[in-house]
């Protein structure tokens, strides 16, 4: 409970291996344009997996995190801020429980797959006006002459 690990790099494939190894992950604290810009992939990584984050607060992550709530954020490259965040971890574990729960529920709600899908149905219906369908899937042992015509077809019918 008392060790810090800090990990330089990591590689994507062994991401979710480190993370399930520590109960917190730490996101970007840079100045950079960029760095107020992104919600980090492995603070959504941390999310999913019901870990505590920690980040420094950006436009980024006030548009799509609730701080306090989802997860825990500190002025931008504010080192004494940070260890104060982490010694409030270590001084209230259920702090720790309640920001990982709750960010898994973000991360269940605003980055999963379901929830993007949902967006992106959303922006489809609104550009169309009407509930948008997927078209059917042809088989794969379908001619391509078939599947040109059921996609011409489909196009004449919108």
């Amino acid at each position: 409970p008392n060790c810090i690990a800090v990990h330089e790099w990591v590689a994507r494939s062994e991401l979710s291996d480190v993370i399930l190894e520590n109960d917190v992950v730490f996101g970007i604290f840079g100045t950079s344009e960029k760095a107020n810009s992104v919600v980090p992939y492995k603070l959504v990584h941390g999310l999913a997996h019901a870990r505590t984050v920690i980040t420094a607060e950006t436009a980024a992550v006030d548009t799509m995190l609730r701080a306090g709530h989802d997860c825990l954020t500190t002025p931008v490259a504010d080192a004494t801020a940070l260890c104060r965040a982490l010694e409030g971890l270590r001084d209230c574990p259920r702090l720790l429980e309640m920001t990982s729960r709750a960010g898994r529920r973000r991360f269940e709600t605003s980055f999963s797959a379901e929830a993007i899908g949902a967006r992106l149905l959303a922006v489809l219906d609104s550009i169309r006006g009407e509930q948008w369908q997927a078209p059917a899937i042809a088989s794969p042992d379908a001619e391509p002459t078939r599947l040109a015509a059921a996609c011409a077809a489909e196009s004449e019918a919108s």
